[in-house]
């Protein structure tokens, strides 16, 4: 058996076997949280955060008092302060007066919404680590699956060289030589496919952690196989527990009723006082004494009761409109959580059915093919279709490893939380080599 043959078994006998190290996962978790920590979309909910907490102050202080200068009453055709006992400079300090409890209605209501942008910056955030980890996975993939293509191809050469001796001696047929010819380009060609996947993914990662879209991003050789050990309503209840999207429901939900109780307050109108201060001087008989003044004004609410009960009434309808909207996103992330473990099962089983049962028979198949194909004992066809099934195989191996990952990532993505190491099992691969390009 040729060295490359070897090789490529020795290669398939030491996937996910040996226990090494976890540098997959370490890998996605280090660009997630970096991702995390430098994102501007993240940067601009905190900003948001800060501006809302700025009104939470402005509702616990009063509104300023009014300061009014007047120089009033006097003669059309004179404009001494002393020609009429009427004519004064009047001085006037005012306050409005919240009716009490207004102001903490309103502050309580202006915390509730710099609280709402807090979790909806815990989604995104949540969000981006899924999406960079998704990426990840898939970025190692295409890596994987070049290498495994390249390696591919050096098969199929040997094959096609051992072909074409035959053919020399009189027993084959050029037809099989150009096959093999015509097999070998298809799966050249598929590198450049694997090439531009690459740059899209190395961008998209780069861009979410807000870098240069060209930064190198290594990637392990072979990925750890990821099996589930949690159920579906397991994860279902941590969902309704830790999912940022439902709490910030809960949130909304909140500040409807909060508004809807400021509204009721907002009905009663507030009170204006002012003191005034009038300046005179000597007219006539009038001996020109300084005066005072004190007041107090209120709205006459006509229709005010009846505009505050209505608009109560809609941030109550809200707030029952809201809470559907969260049982139906519960809804939704249980039906998507049912989804993504049953894909996530499927991946894990194949991953393992493969390794373990259908590409050894399959080599063996190849083996066994090709030394009756030489022996006169099977045509070329049998060695061809045996070639490229076991190329098939080894390909969808690597998907299935592959895809358990990102199942993983979207379970822990519609969860809001990581799977503790009780939900997961993981197998490590043999490898521990990483592979990068500088120039994607």
């Amino acid at each position: 058996m040729p060295f490359t043959w070897m090789r490529a078994w020795a290669a398939a006998a030491a996937f996910f076997v040996a226990p090494l190290s976890t540098s997959a996962l370490e890998g996605a978790e280090q660009l997630a949280q970096e991702a995390v920590e430098s994102n501007p979309g993240l940067e601009e909910l905190r900003a948001q955060k800060r501006a809302l907490e700025q009104r939470v102050e402005a509702a616990r202080v009063w509104k300023d008092p009014l300061f009014s200068v007047e120089y009033s009453n006097f003669p059309w055709n004179t404009w001494a302060l002393g020609d009429s006992p009427m004519t004064g400079v009047q001085f006037r300090l005012q306050q409005t007066l919240p009716f009490p409890g207004k102001n903490e209605r309103r502050q309580k209501t202006a915390r509730a919404r710099a609280e709402l942008v807090d979790i909806q910056r815990a989604e995104l955030a949540n969000e981006l680590r899924a999406a960079v980890r998704r990426g990840y996975y898939e970025l190692a993939l295409v890596r994987q699956l070049d290498e495994l293509t390249q390696e591919h191809i050096e098969r199929v050469g040997e094959l096609r060289e051992r072909v074409r001796l035959l053919y020399e001696v009189g027993r084959g047929d050029q037809k099989d030589v150009l096959q093999l010819e015509l097999l070998t380009a298809r799966l050249q060609d598929r590198l450049g496919d694997f090439d531009r996947n690459e740059a899209e993914l190395v961008a998209a990662i780069n861009a979410a952690l807000h870098r240069d879209l060209a930064t190198p991003i290594p990637t392990p050789t072979a990925l750890p196989l990821v099996t589930p050990e949690v159920t579906t309503s397991a994860l279902v209840k941590r969902a309704v527990e830790q999912r940022p999207a439902l709490r910030a429901k809960e949130k909304q939900a909140e500040i409807h009723r909060l508004a809807a109780a400021q509204e009721r307050y907002e009905r009663w109108p507030d009170v204006s006082v002012w003191f005034g201060y009038r300046m005179r001087a000597e007219a006539g008989m009038d001996d020109g004494v300084d005066q005072l003044s004190i007041g107090a004004s209120v709205p006459l609410p006509f229709d005010f009761t009846g505009r505050s009960g209505a608009l109560a009434r809609e941030q109550r309808e809200l707030a029952s409109a809201t809470q559907l909207a969260s049982q139906a996103l519960v809804d939704d992330i249980s039906e998507e959580i049912a989804k993504e473990l049953a894909r996530w099962r499927r991946s894990s089983a194949q991953a393992r059915s493969y390794r373990e049962t259908l590409i050894p028979k399959a080599r063996q198949t190849l083996d066994a093919a090709l030394l009756a194909y030489e022996t006169d004992r099977a045509d070329f066809w049998a060695v061809y279709r045996a070639e490229l099934e076991l190329i098939d195989l080894e390909r969808t191996l690597r998907f299935a490893a592959a895809h358990a990952l990102i199942s993983r990532a979207q379970i822990e993505a519609l969860i809001g939380a990581e799977l503790g190491a009780g939900a997961v099992e993981t197998k490590e691969l043999s490898s521990t080599q990483t592979q990068v390009r500088t120039d994607p």
